[in-house]
């Protein structure tokens, strides 16, 4: 008996562990959150443990039947009760931890628990119970007993319990459906527990024995007690009005029934916006059902009532972080900066740690001018989840706009392990179910596309430069550079090696930055960019003033990128203008042989070599 209670506590902690291992899926289940790490070795020794307590358990009951000199006949019959006891409690328990193993999938606890747990468990409760109500009702001389009639009182008293019940409290509270059938849930369960308790102890006659003083009176009910139980003795009568009584209960009990079966149908109809609001006809306080008719009216165009539909979803379960996101994701979709600040700062009253709340509450609060509170409130978020990928690089560049490159460097570095942690080609699949119960801070990770990566990366090398982390910079800007060549982007090649060229440039190298000018150059000129061309061209004429080269061949490359910015007025070509203007000045007459050969010079700046001297 030890062994088998041990068996059964295996079981039960191994699931426990399994429901308990990484974050919760779902915004009513709070999980411990055990590491994938610890949770395998503690579920295989569990399983193990299981199996090795039952089998035991089972060779000792074998060889202790036998010493009993049982009927050898018999076979197993003498072990056949514990061994369907055994048997279900490895389906209940043991066979879903395995599953989730072997298969990698993961089983919700919540659709787990209160579903497939609850229709097993309460199978196996009433087929138990079954059996003391025949042997009762024989005992007390009703040999008409019945089990179909003992089972649609079954499902009778399950529909007043589970759906009437949730039902009418969702009506008379205002509560959300589904917080408020887990609620009468609860207070079933509780109810049943107590009474569990009471009944199971007292229909073992020696338990009852102790419990009950032999010949202990009953106090003297009052008025309404002795009302009540004599209402209740009537209705449990033989008379005919009686038993007319209760068939039109359990009839009016087995339509309610079929009502919540017809209105579970118009639900799962999502993409029916008519069969959903017949179903919020029968119940307007029901969130997702509500987010489901929303999510249709957004499809179809009709914004006006998709928000209205979230509004009533929010109301009708305020504490929900779902309805409250999605409104929030839907104002700031549809531009109404106002009303999604209002609501974004409604939700971190009743939510303060939900990065992606604080996210996006920071980048309304920046639209507004209030850059410091911005500011925080992503501070707030990477510190609850440093892998608020997007809070990182709006962090990143709110220091950057301050002239604070050192403090921008740590953040520019997490986006960019972020990024590498998710790339483009792993986007995770998920179900609409899955979607609608998943918590806001366990939605898919943003993926960065590779010009997103590279282009912060470029930014990031910028700092390092900035701070004097020349060498880093370096090899950062070539890392880039090797990334935007992967990706096949000839635009952010150019833009890579642009601030490669002037980083080489300031430490001395030369013979690289020039290299590096002429490489953007041919880039520029094979992707026909004519404005990224004229910068690169007047970078190039810089410096090859600065580098003591021709005036003649910077003086092509200033007319160069002046005649590409001609149809493009603007200060970039106000700043080519005067350059070139000086340049002329230096000249004199020999800037006339330049602009009459210009292609010739031009080509000369494409192919001049400088000597190494670093």
């Amino acid at each position: 008996r030890r062994l088998l209670h041990w068996a059964f506590i295996a079981s039960y902690v191994m699931l426990m562990v399994s429901f308990h291992t990484g974050p919760s899926n779902d915004a009513l289940i709070l999980s411990l959150g055990l590491p994938y790490k610890l949770a395998l070795p503690a579920e295989l020794i569990l399983g193990g443990a299981f199996i090795v307590l039952s089998a035991v358990a089972f060779a000792r009951l074998n060889r202790s039947s036998a010493s009993a000199h049982l009927n050898q006949s018999s076979g197993s019959g003498p072990l056949l009760p514990a061994l369907i006891l055994l048997f279900s409690q490895f389906l209940w328990f043991v066979l879903p931890t395995l599953f989730q193993l072997l298969s990698g999938m993961h089983i919700p606890q919540t659709r787990y628990s209160s579903g497939i747990l609850a229709v097993l468990h309460s199978t196996q409760y009433l087929w138990i119970t079954s059996y003391y109500a025949r042997r009762e009702a024989k005992a007390s001389g009703a040999a008409n007993w019945s089990m179909s009639a003992y089972f649609v009182t079954l499902v009778a008293g399950g529909v007043a319990l589970f759906i009437c019940g949730p039902w009418l409290v969702s009506y008379a509270f205002r509560f959300d459906f589904t917080v408020s059938f887990l609620i009468f849930t609860a207070l079933v369960n509780i109810h049943h527990f107590i009474l569990d308790g009471a009944v199971w102890k007292l229909r073992d006659t020696r338990v009852a024995s102790l419990l009950i003083e032999p010949g202990a009176r009953t106090p003297e009910a009052g008025e309404t007690g002795q009302g009540v139980i004599a209402a209740t003795r009537w209705l449990a009568g033989r008379s005919p009005a009686a038993r007319a009584l209760r068939v039109a209960l359990a009839a009016v009990l087995l339509l309610w029934g079929a009502l919540d079966v017809v209105h579970y149908v118009l639900v799962t109809d999502s993409g029916n916006l008519t069969s959903l609001l017949r179903a919020a006809r029968l119940d307007p306080y029901d969130s997702s059902l509500q987010l489901r008719i929303a999510r249709v009216d957004l499809q179809t165009g009709d914004v006006a009532k998709a928000l209205g539909a979230m509004r009533r979803a929010v109301a009708a379960n305020p504490q929900n972080p779902i309805p409250q996101q999605a409104l929030g994701r839907a104002l700031v979709e549809q531009r109404r900066w106002g009303e999604a600040y209002d609501q974004y700062q409604k939700m971190l009253t009743l939510f303060p740690r939900d990065p992606d709340a604080l996210v996006t509450f920071g980048i309304l609060a920046q639209q507004k001018g209030q850059t410091t509170r911005a500011m925080e409130v992503w501070q707030q978020a990477v510190q609850i989840d440093p892998g608020q990928a997007n809070a990182h690089l709006y962090l990143a560049e709110g220091f950057d706009q301050q002239g604070d490159p050192a403090s921008a460097i740590p953040h520019y570095e997490a986006y960019l392990q972020t990024a590498a942690a998710h790339p483009p080609n792993q986007r995770d699949v998920q179900t609409e179910g899955q979607r609608e119960n998943q918590r806001p801070d366990q939605r898919e990770v943003e993926r960065a596309s590779p010009q997103q990566i590279i282009t912060v990366a470029v930014k990031l090398a910028d700092d390092l430069a900035q701070v004097n982390q020349r060498p880093l910079a370096l090899k950062a800007y070539e890392s880039t550079l090797a990334l935007a060549e992967q990706a096949g982007d000839k635009s952010l090649q150019g833009l890579v090696l642009a601030h490669l060229a002037d980083l080489q440039d300031k430490t001395g190298d030369i013979a690289a930055a020039a290299q590096s000018y002429q490489r953007g150059l041919a880039l520029d000129q094979a992707l026909a960019d004519r404005k990224a061309e004229a910068s690169d061209w007047f970078n190039y004429g810089q410096f090859l003033l600065r580098r003591g080269q021709s005036a003649e061949v910077a003086l092509a490359c200033f007319l160069q990128a002046e005649s590409l910015l001609d149809s493009n007025p603007g200060p970039q070509l106000e700043t080519a203008r005067k350059a070139r203007e000086q340049t002329e000045k230096v000249l004199g007459e020999k800037a006339l042989s330049v602009r009459n050969d210009l292609s010739r010079f031009l080509a000369k700046a494409m192919s001049l070599t400088f000597v190494e001297t670093r």
